[in-house]
């Protein structure tokens, strides 16, 4: 490969040995024949996720067991504990049959207590986790 501040050569191996000569943004094949290779002008940045966010059309783990317990809407099911640093489920019944079907792609308590452990919570006592 041979360079210079104006242009750059160089020999893209291969089965067809192309050489190429780039002057700016000019690209130039010997074979007339573009080369294979395309340099990117503004490389694109994604952004991290928040925990919180909504990734692929659904909110994750921790943001949908937090508004569940904040919606009050099933807190004859599930709620905080007193301290505010725990929860608890009250009835498992109903979880399985109300709260998980509605939030979540599947009506199992034990997929659920999974999903508990795998992000991070322990238990506190029977049906009561905290983080």
């Amino acid at each position: 490969m041979t360079m210079n501040p104006s242009s750059r050569t160089e020999s893209i191996g291969g089965k067809h040995n192309i050489a190429a000569t780039c002057n700016d943004n000019n690209i130039k094949s010997r074979s007339g024949v573009a080369p294979p290779i395309m340099v990117a002008q503004n490389p694109i940045t994604i952004p991290q996720e928040p925990a919180t966010s909504v990734v692929n059309g659904s909110s994750t783990f921790p943001s949908k067991l937090h508004s569940i317990l904040t919606s009050g809407q099933w807190s004859d099911v599930i709620q905080f504990e007193a301290d505010g640093r725990k929860w608890k489920v009250l009835d498992k019944k109903r979880m399985e049959e109300e709260v998980l079907p509605v939030n979540f792609r599947h009506n199992k308590y034990l997929s659920f207590t999974r999903s508990v452990v795998g992000w991070g919570f322990k238990r506190a006592g029977k049906a009561t986790y905290y983080h």
